[in-house]
């Protein structure tokens, strides 16, 4: 093998294995809470969700809840209010995301397509939605 063609590959394999993952331009969720709602003709099963929502040096961190209905009128009921989305500045570093004034799920790391948060004994993992 050519001397140069070595390095040169030996140069690429190593920054690739440095490279740090990143968020940014994805979404990760977390099913948080689920109801079945028996009603008269039919009923709805409802799931909420917390969001993460990467954007540059900012993440959008919100509740979603959706909902799946018999009817499709009560389903637009559920489904149409807009998420009320609070605004952070985050940073990554070793994997390790920090997310400024934001403490919900503890301390926060990227692995592969998700989040996986920690805070005292409990262990959270936020999927990354595609």
């Amino acid at each position: 093998m050519n001397k140069y063609l070595f390095y040169l590959l030996f140069a690429f394999c190593t920054i690739t294995a440095n490279a740090q993952s990143s968020p940014e331009g994805k979404k990760y969720v977390l099913l948080t809470d689920y109801a079945c709602a028996k009603m008269e003709g039919g009923g709805c099963s409802i799931n909420t969700y917390k969001v993460f929502e990467f954007i540059k040096d900012k993440v959008f961190i919100y509740t979603l809840v959706k909902a799946s209905c018999t009817s499709k009128e009560r389903e637009e009921n559920y489904n149409k209010d807009e998420p009320v989305k609070s605004t952070r500045y985050w940073t990554i570093k070793n994997n390790k995301i920090f997310v400024e004034k934001y403490d919900e799920y503890g301390k926060m790391e990227l692995n592969e397509d998700k989040i996986i948060a920690k805070k005292g004994k409990t262990v959270t993992e936020f999927l990354e939605q595609h």
